[in-house]
Order: structure tokens, then C-alpha cells, then sequence
């Protein structure tokens, strides 16, 4: 879930390098672990002002998931399709568009509800090779006369489709006049996506790291916001929020809101910050069963002992392999899974659950029943 632009919390020096290097046409591999804000930072604030100036055309295209080649080019079309809707703020942008979309047909219709415009791109293609040429292309055409922007979110997911790796670095250096931002989560995948030497994109781009917010930029941002509900937050509070949150600046946001909404006044002690975490966790218990239910055994005996011994830096070692119940190379097998499901972030300091709230669940049920 992404934040708005006004609601993105003390991101000014990755804000400023990532303008830089769009005003430049330049590229950037936005890197960190889940939850840390990077798409709220690069759709939410850098692409939204960049499509806000005049003939500036900025296109965001999701890869998480990605599946085949086919799947990329059906975005690939929505995401074309979704800039232009939001650009045209009359037929005549339409018009004009035209002329640089060579291989496709506009097609233009309105939501009966709300009466936004939406535009769509048909035409059929030999293949979906050529069809994913043809809109890099298309990219190419507008950026001959329009500032443009592509960002490829959830960026390590190219690599579940073969051979897409050097067909997307070949189409990329076609655009030699479009910004490019890049942004994944998977840190392993990603390290050999641009750090392998042997790979199609070793040495692209300038690296943006999104790591922790520091505590203390936290408490006027905080404050702004429950001043709004008659509430006020101590550094002590704020300090709690991060230390139960571990610091991620999605979950803590969470919390907070969830504190926001409840119907009392004053200074938010950390007792009612604890308290509150746990109503919130009970809040969301069928969520966190359902997503159990998904799981194996096996798989949901090794969540727990993560989230018991997070951040977990020796998954091979003979005490952790005993708390999982399973073979050391079932661990090792369910671990990678997890981590490429999203569930589980593996750092330098380990393994650990990219949501706080559900790793706190799973130590709860294991101790206690809901």
C-alpha cells in the first residue's frame, strides 16, 4: 500500500538525488526492503509532479508477478493507456498524441460513474516480441518531442521470464532521451541483476538506497498528524512506535492511523501504544489466518521461528533448525521461497518479516490463542 504525496515522511535527500536524475534523463535503481516507501516516493511524488509539467509524460508500469512476455506487454499497454487518461485534460491532447503512437489505435471512453476519462491502446501483433519492441518505440517516439519518465517497479521480477533481461537492456539504451527508474525489494536478486558483471544490466544506473527514517525526524511528522485528532506523541512514543514496528516506515504509519482513529485525547503514552498494537493485531487476526491458510505446515513452522528470532542471521544453525521442525535443506528451500513470495526480507543482518504486525501475530499465536 503506497502513501500519498503530502503523507511521504522525511524522504527529501532520495526526493532530491532521484529530481536530479530524471531532470538529467538519467537512470536509478531504487533499492530497499519492502515497506520502506519507495513506490510512494517514485509514483507518488517524483512521477506525479513530473507528468504536472507541461509536455512531460511519465509511464509507471508494476512487474511484480510478471509471468511471460505476454504479461509484460498487456501492461506495458494498460500503463500507456493510463498516463495518457490522466494527461488529457482535453480531446485535442488526444489528437495530437496520435501522430507518435505509430502501431496502436486510441481508444477512447469515459467511466459512467465519475466520467474520467480512460484510454486504451488495441491492435494486434505478429508476436509479443515485437509488440514489446513496438512500445518501447512508442517511448521513443514521444520523447522526441515530450519530456518522458519510465519506471519499472518490483524490477527483480524480469528474471521469471528467460532470456527477458537482455531484451529489456537493449530496448532501455534505445531511449536515449527518457528518464529511467528502476525499483525492486529483493536485495539477492537485484545484487546479481546489477552487480554480476556477467549480466545484461551490470552497472546501470545510479543505486538510491530507502533505508530507515531516523527516530527523530519522526515526532514533528507524527505530531502534525494527531494534533489534527487532539492527540500528542513524546519522543518516548515515537521511540516505541519504531522499536515494536522495527523501524518500517509503512507499518509504523499504520499504527499510527490506527491510534488516530480511536476516540481519546492527550499525550499517547507508550503503555496505550502497546496497547493499541495489540487491538490492531486483533483487528487484522483474519487477515493473518487466511494468509496461514496459504502456507504449509512447514512453511508457517519456519515463519514462526523467524519471527521468534528475527532478524535471523544463522538459518542453519542446529538450534534454529530445531525450532523449525524441519531438514536443513527444506529450511533453506522454504526460507528463499518466502523471501521471492515478499513474505520474508533477507539483509545483511538476516532474515526477517517485512510486515512487523504479522510477525508480532505469529509470536502471539504461538504463545497464546486469539
Amino acid at each position: 500500500q503506497t502513501v500519498d504525496h503530502e503523507d511521504v515522511c522525511n524522504r527529501q535527500e532520495e526526493i532530491k538525488l532521484l529530481t536530479k536524475i530524471v531532470h538529467i534523463g538519467g537512470r536509478a535503481v531504487v533499492y530497499g526492503s519492502r515497506r520502506f516507501g519507495k513506490t510512494s516516493v517514485v509514483r507518488n511524488v517524483i512521477a506525479h509532479d513530473f507528468m504536472l509539467k507541461e509536455k512531460s509524460l511519465a509511464v509507471y508500469i508494476d512487474l511484480f508477478g510478471l509471468s511471460s512476455l505476454q504479461d509484460l506487454t498487456t501492461r506495458f499497454k494498460t500503463s500507456l493507456g493510463i498516463m495518457l487518461a490522466k494527461k488529457m485534460k482535453m480531446k485535442s491532447f488526444l489528437d495530437q498524441i496520435k501522430n507518435y503512437i505509430k502501431h496502436y489505435r486510441l481508444e477512447l471512453s469515459f467511466d459512467p460513474a465519475t466520467g474520467a476519462p480512460a484510454v486504451s491502446l488495441s491492435g494486434s501483433h505478429a508476436n509479443d516480441e515485437m509488440s514489446l519492441a513496438q512500445l518501447f518505440e512508442t517511448v521513443f517516439d514521444l520523447s522526441q518531442d515530450y519530456k518522458t519518465l519510465l519506471v519499472l517497479d518490483e524490477f527483480q521480477d524480469i528474471t521469471n521470464v528467460e532470456g527477458l533481461e537482455a531484451s529489456l537492456r537493449s530496448y532501455i539504451q534505445t531511449l536515449t532521451k527518457s528518464a529511467v527508474i528502476v525499483l525492486g525489494s529483493k536485495r539477492h536478486i537485484l545484487k546479481d541483476i546489477f552487480h554480476n558483471e556477467t549480466k545484461p544490466f551490470y552497472g546501470f544506473g545510479t543505486d538510491v538506497e530507502f533505508g530507515p527514517i531516523p527516530r527523530a525526524q519522526w515526532l514533528p511528522y507524527m505530531n502534525e498528524r494527531f494534533n489534527q485528532v487532539n492527540k500528542s506523541i513524546q519522543q518516548d512514543g515515537v521511540d516505541t512506535v519504531c522499536k515494536l514496528m522495527r523501524d518500517v516506515p509503512n507499518a509504523i504509519q499504520e499504527l499510527c492511523q490506527w491510534i488516530a482513529l480511536k476516540e481519546t485525547s492527550g499525550t499517547i503514552t507508550p503503555q496505550q501504544i502497546h496497547e493499541e498494537m495489540c487491538d490492531l493485531i486483533t483487528n487484522k487476526s483474519s487477515r493473518y489466518y487466511e494468509k496461514l491458510a496459504g502456507l504449509s505446515k512447514n512453511e508457517e513452522n519456519v515463519l514462526i521461528a523467524v519471527a521468534k528470532n528475527e532478524p535471523l542471521a544463522a538459518p542453519n544453525s542446529t538450534a534454529f533448525l530445531k525450532t523449525t521442525e524441519t531438514s536443513a535443506s527444506a529450511t533453506r528451500a522454504i526460507l528463499e521461497r518466502l523471501t521471492n513470495q515478499g513474505i520474508l526480507d533477507f539483509s545483511l543482518s538476516g532474515y526477517s518479516l517485512t510486515d512487523p504486525l504479522f510477525a508480532e501475530f505469529l509470536r502471539k499465536k504461538n504463545s497464546s490463542s486469539f
